[in-house]
């Protein structure tokens, strides 16, 4: 991004209160206005794809020993660091899967509308069956995920038609 253009001296005490706003404007429009290209070889999102899958084939055998085992049982440490591995499963998914949507469509926005709309989809729908079948679920809960759920169809239409613009 190039702001040698915008002669931004805001330390000056020179300069009035007005002018300073100003020049923060212009930064901020020459900064919203800046598009910035993902340039990824192939190679690249091959080798973080094959290093999140080792991630996950590890991860995995950690949740099923800790899943089966009876010595970490209530070990709230224990518990913890399985959901760190648990969250870096979804991490490890989530990168190589974006990368290879955005290289694949071209399109920045329709692809995150996408992928976070079919997340969306599914962790609603798991959400929505256990609050529509757990007797202690707060009252409303299932309306509020309900609405999550049409929210993310929604979008998952809206992505569709603007990759297809």
């Amino acid at each position: 991004m190039n702001t040698d253009n915008l002669n931004l001296n805001l330390n000056n005490t020179k300069i009035s209160t007005s002018n300073k706003v100003s020049q923060i404007g212009k930064l901020t429009k020459n900064i919203i206005g800046t598009k910035e290209t993902l340039n990824i070889s192939w190679g690249s999102i091959g080798m973080i794809t094959l290093l999140g899958t080792i991630y996950i084939i590890a991860a995995s055998i950690g949740v099923s020993t800790l899943t089966n085992c009876k010595k970490f049982k209530d070990d709230k440490t224990q518990e913890n660091l399985n959901k760190v591995l648990i969250a870096g499963i979804g991490i490890a998914l989530a990168i190589p899967l974006t990368l290879v949507l955005l290289k694949y469509i071209g399109k920045d926005m329709p692809a995150f509308v996408l992928l976070y709309s079919i997340m969306g989809i599914i962790a609603t729908g798991i959400t929505l069956n256990w609050t529509s079948n757990c007797e202690e679920t707060e009252k409303g809960s299932s309306i509020t995920v309900g609405v999550s759920l049409a929210s993310f169809i929604a979008s998952l239409g809206g992505g569709v038609y603007m990759l297809a613009k």
